[in-house]
């Protein structure tokens, strides 16, 4: 996507369709609402690799990430929205 806003910031494409939070980034590009886009969205998800050699480092950075007041204040931040509560991190052997 930001291979989308850049081709339109250096002029070598004339309009590009981009996620809402990409034009939180590039806020020199003129934005154009488009009503039958509304309602789409993307889940971004996190998980742990069993194998991950750095557990605990892992586990820290996925309770920064969803933290209420910490991960999900910068992600709202950037133009990204909760679409559900984060669980609690769930480990399993």
């Amino acid at each position: 996507m930001n291979d989308v806003a850049n081709d339109v910031k250096l002029e070598s494409a004339d309009a590009g369709i981009v996620w809402n939070t990409t034009v939180e980034l590039s806020p020199d590009l003129e934005v154009i609402e488009c009503p039958e886009f509304e309602s789409a969205s993307s889940e971004i998800g996190i998980a742990i690799l069993k194998e991950a050699s750095q557990q605990e480092v892992a586990r820290q950075f996925v309770k920064f990430l969803t933290h209420e007041k910490i991960g999900q204040a910068i992600f709202k931040r950037y133009g990204y929205e909760m679409i559900s509560p984060a669980t609690e991190l769930e480990v399993t052997p």
